[in-house]
């Protein structure tokens, strides 16, 4: 379990509660809760690992497709939804460092459906469907394995 580092929150920490809740709404929307969760504490650790302020890595567009959507972006999501209050909740636990991670300390992911380019260079290390998971960590990059 881990718990975001304080200084990488450089805004008020609710207001990145919200966003965090947005995206991973919006990115998980239907799935089920143990994905929503792997999606948070893979947020807490690429903040914490490569200390970069969770501002930045929730509105990465190339990290969550969601930003670039035609069907919802982040904050188009109705916060009084149901859906939406267990993915604030899930991000409220993730921030605290109350989730276990089953994601092994992944820092990256993607949809099985897609298939990015940078995902050449790097090993998965856990799919938790339908979302598959890294590290980026010299221990898991092809090229340094071979």
């Amino acid at each position: 379990m881990t718990q975001l580092c304080d200084h990488l929150c450089n805004e008020n920490l609710e207001t990145m509660i919200y966003l965090m809740a947005r995206v991973i709404m919006t990115e998980t929307i239907t799935l089920q809760l143990g994905v929503k969760e792997a999606l948070a504490t893979m947020i807490v650790n690429r903040a914490n690992d490569d200390n970069i302020p969770l501002n930045e890595i929730l509105r990465d567009t190339k990290l969550f497709n969601s930003w670039n959507s035609k069907k919802i972006q982040p904050m188009q999501v109705p916060i009084y939804d149901p859906e939406f209050q267990v993915c604030l909740r899930t991000a409220r636990r993730a921030c605290s460092g109350l989730l276990h991670d089953r994601t092994l300390g992944s820092t990256a992911f993607h949809h099985l459906s897609e298939s990015p380019e940078w995902t050449l260079d790097w090993l998965p290390i856990i799919e938790i469907n339908p979302l598959v998971f890294y590290k980026f960590d010299h221990n898991f990059k092809i090229k340094e394995l071979l």
